[in-house]
């Protein structure tokens, strides 16, 4: 090795300082070293400043929708524990994230939420809660809701988004599934099943204040976002486009009748018009004088005298 040559100097209050004496090469490629080790700070200085914002962000978002950092607490506690001491939670749901459980999403067979004298929370309320301690991202869970094969991961996916989504994105994604028809099978609290329609599952959500053992978000009425200019107008139906005779032609059921004319009103009057007492009379006195006289001749002519009066009373002539 070459000897290192040390320098001496002096500075402004007599004091020497020694320092290596390098050549030029070495000391360029110290400067380079020094600026990549100083831009390396920079970056890793950055990272840590847009991770710090995200989360910040994150939170905020959560805190303006529902007033809450976590979104477990969105169940309440008592059915929390209920979720924690079940054994699909323990053996099913400990260990999923979001990849890995849509494939127990697909063997749901029922929607609902505790059920028995127990309280034993269903598969579906398990799978629901774990979802809200992961935090799925928002287009997992619109890939959930739009899917047409698994009826019952659309229920799910729209349970979630009922909770954790805000009022404008409630009406927006989940009105639509109100055309959706399909059957749908809940347990109900005594451990039984019924059947339900997916039509009748979204309304549920969007009208009640508790479904399936959980107390949803309050979320205000559709005219007062409406107001508000939120949502643009009412929603449409798809029986807006049906008119009255479909719908007999469907049903097999007759249309109802229409209002008669003017004309057929007064031909109406005219033919059932109440006698008068006069008329009346005199068709008593013809009666009574057929009666009395049984001659076949003045019998042909009471017969005829009777039709007439019949005639001007709108009956029907005697035989």
């Amino acid at each position: 090795m070459k000897n290192k040559k040390i320098v001496a100097m002096q500075d402004e209050q007599d004091q020497y300082i020694y320092f290596e004496q390098v050549s030029e090469e070495d000391a360029l490629k110290q400067l380079e070293e020094e600026k990549e080790h100083r831009q390396q700070q920079v970056e890793e200085q950055q990272k840590v400043e847009e991770f710090l914002q995200e989360k910040k962000r994150k939170e905020q978002k959560i805190q303006t929708v529902h007033g809450t950092t976590q979104h477990i607490n969105l169940i309440d506690k008592i059915v929390r524990n209920r979720i924690y001491d079940s054994q699909y939670y323990k053996q099913h749901c400990f260990g999923l994230n979001a990849s890995t459980i849509i494939d127990k999403a697909v063997e749901i067979e029922a929607v609902g939420g505790c059920y028995g004298g127990a309280s034993r929370p269903t598969r579906f309320l398990c799978l629901l809660f774990k979802m809200l301690t992961i935090e799925i991202e928002k287009e997992i869970i619109l890939a959930f809701i739009h899917n047409e094969n698994y009826k019952y991961v659309t229920a799910l996916g729209a349970f979630y988004w009922r909770l954790t989504a805000s009022a404008k994105d409630v009406y927006e994604v989940l009105e639509p599934l109100l055309n959706d028809y399909r059957k749908l099978r809940k347990r109900k609290l005594n451990g039984e099943y019924e059947i339900l329609y997916m039509d009748q599952f979204i309304e549920e959500l969007l009208t009640t204040d508790s479904f399936c053992s959980v107390t949803l978000p309050f979320l205000p009425k559709r005219r007062v976002l409406e107001d508000r200019g939120d949502l643009d107008g009412p929603r449409l139906s798809l029986l807006d486009d049906v008119d009255d005779e479909t719908i007999a032609k469907e049903l097999n059921e007759p249309l109802p009748s229409q209002e008669a004319p003017p004309s057929a009103k007064k031909s109406f009057a005219l033919k059932f018009k109440k006698p008068s007492k006069r008329d009346r009379d005199e068709f008593e006195s013809s009666s009574s004088s057929s009666s009395n006289q049984p001659s076949g001749n003045e019998i042909s002519m009471s017969l005829e005298q009777t039709n007439a009066l019949r005639k001007q009373l709108g009956l029907a002539p005697l035989k």
